[in-house]
């Protein structure tokens, strides 16, 4: 009898990979680890991204018991409110994906984070650095829950806060700083300040799944090598 699993679906920016995954699997939760849109393949263009992004939404409708979608850099960017935008952003078609984007986020079905109490680990599209938590809620020791409680919260009512940082230290402006948030830290910032919880991140485009510390790398949907399930 096949184990149902924890299924992470990381960045999938318009690929409808995910509907073979869900389909093959069983699963008490799947979590898509956020980065719908701003598709890097050419044969995928808006529509597609709509589209296939309108099936997530239907699939979540039919499990929303076990779906959990997180937000992403190239979501974010879309969002009311927000200004600071990620390569690939798409101007000329902003309003269709907040219009797609902002009813969600609204709802509170966006989430940026997840903590599933069954594996104790937390989820997020590029992952929590203790340095990023503790400058915005200090250094009070949270269980895990509250912390996806006022991660959470503070997304529901200030998205800009989840904004690219543009951090003094992050030389090269891709988020290689301890100081930038769930959207935007890189491995190796996020692994110099790490929280003492297991996290599983996408974001960072991964050869294969790799584990570093107490932090699932999971981006590997372009290589083709599988996807993580706990």
């Amino acid at each position: 009898m096949q184990t149902e699993t924890l299924i992470v679906i990381p960045d999938l920016h318009g690929n409808p990979i995910w509907k073979e995954i869900v389909s093959q699997k069983k699963y008490r939760k799947i979590v898509f680890l956020g980065d719908y849109f701003d598709s890097r393949n050419f044969n995928i263009g808006i529509d597609a991204e709509l589209n296939n992004f309108a099936e997530i939404l239907k699939f979540r409708e039919e499990n929303s018991d076990k779906v959990i979608m997180l937000c992403g850099n190239h979501d974010l960017h879309y969002l009311s409110g927000v200004f600071s935008m990620s390569s690939g952003y798409q101007p000329e078609h902003s309003e269709k994906i907040n219009a797609v984007l902002q009813p969600l986020y609204e709802s509170q079905i966006l989430k940026m984070t997840h903590y599933d109490s069954h594996t104790e680990t937390m989820f997020s599209h590029a992952g929590i650095s203790r340095l990023w938590f503790e400058n915005l809620f200090g250094n009070e020791l949270y269980n895990p829950s509250e912390m996806e409680n006022l991660i959470n919260l503070l997304f529901w009512k200030h998205p800009e806060v989840f904004e690219y940082l543009h951090s003094e230290d992050d030389c090269d402006l891709s988020g290689e700083s301890e100081k930038e948030g769930p959207c935007w830290i890189r491995p190796f910032s996020l692994l110099q300040n790490l929280l003492p919880i297991t996290q599983v991140v996408g974001h960072t485009q991964q050869k294969v799944i790799t584990k570093i510390g107490n932090v699932y790398f999971t981006d590997t949907l372009n290589s083709g090598t599988g996807t993580l399930q706990l």
